[in-house]
């Protein structure tokens, strides 16, 4: 190892790309949802035309804890051999993102009967891990493993 100065500031700008990365796939989540579902029951209430940008962001911020809890365990669990394998690249953090997205959404919504889960979610679900794991990828991943001592060479 370098010192823990290193493990310590990686380790910061890990628990900071995972919440940019789950703030930006709530925000995509509620996207969708926003757009679908809340702006038409505002534009029946207020009879006016909402703005579903600014409840878009609102309603990904409420969501970000959910979201958060969701993809806590498979992230880290990804992340952890990330670093420990040293994988830089940003198609691999797109794959493990994407990856992820599907795990948490399957665990979330589900788990209790796969069947409810239709094609649509799914790929939603994977877009948004995708995002995720791009998000990840611009502010920690392109260093993983910055913290190990560099490799031997022969």
């Amino acid at each position: 190892m370098r010192s823990i100065g290193h493990l310590i500031t990686r380790l910061v700008s890990v628990a900071f790309g995972f919440a940019a990365a789950t703030l930006a796939a709530s925000i995509f989540l509620s996207l969708g949802m926003v757009h679908d579902v809340l702006a038409p029951a505002l534009n029946d209430i207020t009879g006016e035309t909402a703005d579903s940008g600014w409840l878009s962001g609102l309603f990904g911020l409420i969501s970000w804890p959910w979201v958060s809890a969701a993809a806590l365990l498979p992230a880290a669990i990804a992340i952890a051999i990330t670093e420990l394998m040293r994988w830089r690249g940003l198609t691999i953090n797109l794959v493990i993102g994407g990856l992820v997205g599907l795990f948490a959404g399957w665990t979330w919504f589900g788990a209790a009967d796969p069947r409810t889960l239709a094609e649509g979610t799914i790929l939603v679900l994977a877009s948004a891990g995708f995002i995720g794991g791009f998000v990840y990828w611009l502010i920690a991943g392109n260093r993983a493993g910055n913290w190990l001592a560099p490799p031997r060479q022969p």
